[in-house]
């Protein structure tokens, strides 16, 4: 067939019918590839050109050979073979001869459009035809004809694709406008509307004349509306979008007219239904120039239309694609950059559509391209300045993701910089994000981005940034990666920069409280204050890296012209709050140094510059902070600073601070700690290395010794003026106003310890202001502060100290919450102390406090702290476990259970050189002696564990403590006779007599000790207690010293009696050494105690014995009397009602006689089974102590 066609062509040339229908034959054909090779064996292309050029005024055989040349043009092969024999010209003449033929025009059109595609040759000789020209005629003319515009518009599109010329020809006959008319007339035709999209989108490409006559074209809505109609058409929404891009590359109004017209929801619509990557990709560019406008209104348009979510997603579907992924992260950046001062929500919304995860993971899927690298980098930076952005980009591994791209690009500063602001941004936003900073190696970079672009100012201001974001733990790794000299190096090279040398300033701060040595910064700092007087900012800064440094290395050569000048700017700079703050923060810097840098801060009158900032800036909170803390600092060192600051009137500017800035936490406790130093009661303990610093400046400051008499005679004045309790009151009321604030409740509670351990009056004055519910509301609000915790039962031990104080801690609950403290500061030693102090005091003569701490599950707990190496809390630990013991069956048999026994004597063998455990572990073990019915008790009743009492006794003779457990241990040790008979086979008596003088003070020792003398003092026993130690003499020195306490004094006398029984010789010696009358001197100031007055009795009663003399001299001092009124107060006493009638009848036997004793003579023998002595027992409770016998 296509021989026929051949065949009857070239036989009737000049036939226009067989030209017309061979050319309509071979058209159809050339759609089809697989008839291609046979047209070209036929030479179909020659035929053809051959009958256009002979009949170029027959439209019928125009149209049909412009068709063929049309479909064989569309291969690529066939369109050079058809542009070398002048195909154009031939389309040039039918456009130009008939023009007002659409069918011709249509076919003309379509072949120019397959002529020039991708043939820039082509494109050259179509301008030089003036071809694109007539194309927008012809458009123009036939406008209703969709065939033709479609034809026209591709024509166009491709006539301008790279031929700026016939885009100024289309432009120079206002093509641009045709075609948005054309669009408009076809709306529903999809072939038109998206050639006419391709046709602005090529025309509009690099090409400024073409956009602006796009948008006086309104092309935008057209476009939109196109996009509207035909959502399911890619090429459309690519062509569509491709426009957009063009048109909103640069103007900022056209921009915003396309944010509008509603061009960001087609685009995101067209996101979201066409997983095309040429649609994403022009979809995404569109995006990111949309968001590049500045303007709220277009970033809440966006977000809006749901752009992050499709964003995200064309990221996630073409991760490894750059043309896609590249504006994608842009347009995610820009909105990023937007959302933090944009509408509420906005940060949040990008965060719940996974943001910074799809800008991470592009970020790892293209390491080696800049750009997309660019993008990503800040994106996550902005993301880090969002609450909780910085956490979640530290959770998906963005510091990682960012040193690596600082790693790979290192030679882009600007990557160097985003990457630094990441970093400032994670070390302020996120929990961990300096962490996992520093295993990223981001540090590194940092530095190796400061040395290689030193001149970029601002890469370097980021990187100081970003310094100064890390907190003091991280200064040593800081240093490690060598930061500190490029910080330094920095500095220098930027010199005369005074905002960069801010920020210097503050890293070098940061570094030196983290502990890094920077000697070498004293001189440039120095530099700043001198050449810059006038410069607050960095005169503040350079202060304070200054005072850093000083604080932590100590005294330089430096510093005394570095305090100078902090007075000099303090003068000049007297109204400016931030100077003031800074010099205040120089000047308690050398205060904590040592004493030769608190010499030269006073030789700077920091005293008088104090007083002037806090008179000056009542209400500025760092002024009044920093200057408390310095006058604090300073009145610690000795009593002379202190009377110094009294005498200077400074006291009411501190306490008076509570009131003008009662809304600061950080005020009001620097406050009420200053005030508590001035008043003596809170002090700081200085090394030995500071104290003979001070001894040196005492002696270089002896000659103002009558300055310091005025000035102890101030403070003098000032305690006695002083009411403690408003003091304490004030305090407490400060707890309740600042209670979420765990620093100020820390010192609070410090003040109130310090307060309350200083002296009786100081303790009265705590329990007095009622601070005991504000002080258990604060433990169990910061439960997780240490501090406050540690401080703040310290201060409930001491308020337990009253009965009242007990009772209403036990009904808020102490025993269960602080079980659950004790449970909960299993690491922390000083909270578990403090912890124990207060359950020993709360079990001290309460067997249902015993009960109820045993049911909450603290045994537990304290055998937990005695398995730890700390000896001084395993110490602690059997205190609590003995007082716990100590007359409390129920709980005695459980901790018998759990082998507290065993423990108790294994730390008392095994720990022979510390008197603490020593002294516990006995005081345990008796406590089991009294109230355990357990046989395993009875293994304790043995010489060697008598053997091992007596050495700790001897071992540790200056421990007052373990003297008295030890003590006590005996006097229950030695109930049978048996036990007796071995403690005087080791001189027993002596060890407890050396005890008894060693500690004549001592009401426990005291007592325990004559316990066990009047325990040896039986009948098998009394001439041993009266010949191995000075029993008679301990007991005198009793009666002098300790007579104000009752239980003393009943054991004294219970071991004058025994020692009177039998032994007529004594009974002597008791009334001619006064001993009767200190018993009726004692039975009189105790006349309400029971056992005084039944041992009295009955000790006087065996002094008398069977003389007449005895019992005269007796009547003569008064003994009738005293023992009436013992048996009047007592009457219900068995006892007393057993011995006081019976003395009274001897008494009254020689009251009728008118010798006096004195003339009278004793001829009376007795017999030492006539005295018959009260049965020995020891009383109930014990061995229960007294409140302060827990210590160690």
């Amino acid at each position: 067939m296509v021989a026929a066609v051949q065949k009857e062509m070239t036989s009737f040339p000049a036939a226009r019918g067989v030209q017309e229908h061979g050319c309509a034959i071979i058209r159809n054909l050339a759609c089809s590839d697989e008839w291609l090779d046979y047209i070209e064996k036929i030479d179909g292309p020659t035929l053809v050109i051959s009958a256009l050029h002979r009949f170029k005024l027959a439209a019928s055989v125009q149209e049909q050979g412009l068709g063929v040349l049309s479909n064989l043009a569309s291969r690529a092969k066939l369109r050079e073979r058809l542009s070398s024999q002048a195909a154009l010209s031939l389309v040039q003449s039918a456009l130009f001869e008939h023009a007002d033929k659409p069918g011709v025009c249509t076919q003309a059109c379509a072949a120019l459009w397959n002529l020039v595609a991708d043939h820039q040759e082509n494109q050259a000789a179509a301008d030089e035809l003036s071809i694109s020209q007539k194309v927008c005629e012809v458009m123009e003319t036939h406008s209703a004809d969709e065939e033709l515009l479609e034809n026209a518009y591709g024509a166009i599109s491709n006539l301008a694709s790279f031929n700026q010329n016939n885009k100024q020809a289309v432009i120079d006959v206002n093509g641009l406008d045709s075609i948005c008319r054309g669009m408009q007339g076809h709306l529903t035709v999809t072939a038109v509307q998206r050639q006419g999209c391709a046709a602005l989108w090529s025309l509009s490409a690099n090409s400024e004349a073409a956009q602006i006559a796009a948008f006086e074209a309104n092309a935008i809505a057209a476009v939109c509306q196109a996009m509207t109609s035909e959502l399911m058409d890619p090429s459309l929404q690519q062509c569509g979008c491709g426009l957009l891009r063009n048109l909103t590359v640069s103007n900022d109004d056209y921009k915003v007219r396309a944010v509008r017209l509603g061009s960001a929801e087609r685009v995101c619509e067209a996101l979201a239904r066409h997983d095309d990557v040429r649609v994403q990709r022009q979809a995404c560019a569109v995006l990111f120039n949309l968001a590049s406008v500045g303007l709220e209104e277009c970033h809440q348009e966006l977000l809006d239309a749901d752009a992050v979510s499709r964003l995200c997603t064309a990221i996630a579907s073409r991760i490894k694609d750059v043309s896609v992924v590249e504006p994608a992260c842009g347009a995610l950046r820009l909105l990023a950059a937007g959302a933090k001062d944009g509408k509420p929500g906005a940060a949040k919304h990008m965060l719940e559509e996974e943001m910074v995860q799809h800008v991470i993971q592009a970020s790892f899927a293209n390491p080696d391209v800049n750009l997309v690298q660019r993008q990503c980098l800040e994106a996550l930076r902005h993301a880090c300045s969002w609450e909780s952005g910085a956490a979640t980009v530290e959770a998906h591994r963005g510091a990682l993701a960012t040193c690596r791209a600082m790693s790979r690009h290192w030679q882009d500063a600007l990557i160097q910089e985003r990457g630094c602001g990441i970093f400032q941004g994670l070390a302020q936003g996120a929990r961990k994000g300096w962490s996992s900073l520093l295993a990223a190696g981001g540090l590194k970079q940092v530095c190796q981005a400061m040395r290689q672009f030193r001149t970029v100012r601002s890469l370097q201001m980021a990187a100081f940034e970003a310094l100064l974001a890390l907190p003091s733990e991280a200064a040593k790794e800081v240093e490690a990666a060598g930061c500190h000299q490029e910080l330094l190096a920095s500095m220098s090279a930027y010199g005369s920069d005074l905002q960069l040398l801010v920020k210097g300033c503050g890293a070098v701060r940061l570094l030196a409280s983290g502990s890094v040595a920077l000697q070498e910064a004293r001189q440039p700092l120095m530099r700043y204050i001198q050449e810059f007087p006038d410069e607050v900012p960095l005169l503040v800064a350079s202060s304070n890296a200054l005072a850093e440094i000083s604080m932590h290395e100590g005294l330089h050569v430096l510093d005394r012209s570095f305090v100078q000048g902090i007075s000099n700017f303090l003068v000049a700079h007297k109204k400016d709050a931030q100077a003031q703050a800074a010099g205040m923060n120089g000047f308690r810097a050398m205060a904590t140094v040592g004493a030769s840098s608190l010499e030269a801060a006073l030789e700077a009158r920091c005293i008088e510059r104090a007083r002037m900032a806090l008179l000056d800036h009542k209400d500025h909170e760092e002024v009044q902070s920093r200057g408390l803390d310095l006058l604090q600092r300073v009145a610690a060192y000795n009593t002379n600073m202190r009377d110094l600051i009294i005498e200077a009137g400074l006291y009411p500017i501190v306490f008076d601070a509570q009131e003008t800035c009662k809304a600061s936490a950080e005020v009001c406790r620097q406050s009420i700690r200053a005030a508590g130093t001035l008043l003596g009661f809170v002090t700081a303990k200085p090394s030995q290395q500071e104290e003979r610093k001070m001894q040196s400046a005492k002696s270089k400051t002896a000659q103002a010794a009558s300055q310091q008499r005025s000035g102890a005679l101030a403070f003098g004045k000032l305690i006695k003026e002083t009411d403690l309790v408003e003091f304490a009151i004030r305090v407490e009321k400060l707890m309740q106003h600042h209670k979420h604030s765990s620093l100020f409740l820390q010192d609070a509670c410090l003040v109130l310890r310090s307060l309350a351990e200083s002296s009786d009056d100081g303790l009265k004055a705590v329990q007095s202001a009622g601070v005991l519910q504000t002080l258990m509301a604060s433990l169990q609000k910061h439960k997780r502060s240490e501090a406050v915790n540690f401080h703040g039962f310290r201060v409930l031990w001491g308020l337990l100290s009253s009965s009242t104080s007990r009772r209403e801690a036990l009904e808020a609950g102490v025993v269960e919450w602080s079980t659950a403290a004790l449970a909960r500061f299993m690491d922390c030693p000083a909270v578990q102390s403090a912890l124990l102090l207060v359950v020993n005091r709360l079990c001290l003569k309460n067997p249902d406090v015993k009960v109820a701490y045993v049911k909450a599950k603290i045994l537990p707990l304290i055998w937990q702290i005695l398995e730890t190496e700390n000896l001084f809390l395993r110490g602690r630990s059997l205190a609590v476990l003995a007082t716990l013991a100590s007359n409390c069956f129920s709980v005695t048999e459980e901790m018998m259970q759990m082998g507290a026994l065993e423990l108790a004597v294994d730390m008392l063998q095994s720990h022979t050189e510390n008197a603490q455990i020593q002294g516990r572990s006995i005081q345990m073990l008796w406590g089991f002696m009294q109230v355990s019915r357990d046989p395993q008790v009875e293994e304790i009743y043995t010489e060697e564990m008598l053997d091992v009492v007596l050495t700790s006794i001897q071992s540790h003779a200056t421990k007052e403590q373990l003297q008295s457990f030890a003590l006590g241990f005996l006097w229950t040790f030695t109930s049978s006779s048996l036990r007796k008979r071995w403690l005087l086979a080791r001189k027993g008596v002596a060890t407890v007599c050396t005890s008894l003088e060693a500690f004549p003070h001592s009401s426990m020792v005291q007592r325990h000790g004559l316990e066990v003398l009047r325990s040896m003092s039986t009948s098998d026993g009394r001439k041993w207690v009266l010949s191995d130690g000075p029993s008679v003499e301990a007991v005198t020195g009793a009666l002098k010293l300790l007579r104000h306490d009752a239980e003393v004094m009943a054991a004294a006398l219970g071991l004058l009696g025994n020692l009177a029984c039998g032994n007529v010789e004594f009974k002597r010696r008791v009334f001619k050494e006064g001993l009767c009358n200190q018993v009726l001197v004692v039975m009189e100031e105790h006349a309400r105690d029971v056992a005084v007055q039944v041992l009295g009795t009955w000790a006087l009663g065996v002094f008398v014995g069977l003389s007449q003399k005895r019992a005269r001299e007796l009547f003569e001092l008064g003994g009738k009397d005293r023992v009436f009124a013992a048996m009047a107060e007592h009457a219900l006493n068995d006892s007393i009602r057993a011995y006081g009638p019976l003395l009274v009848r001897r008494l009254e036997l020689v009251q009728e006689m008118t010798v006096n004793a004195a003339n009278m003579e004793d001829q009376e023998l007795e017999a030492e089974e006539l005295d018959v002595a009260p049965s020995h027992s020891q009383p109930s409770g014990s061995v229960t102590h007294r409140s302060n016998s827990e210590g160690g």
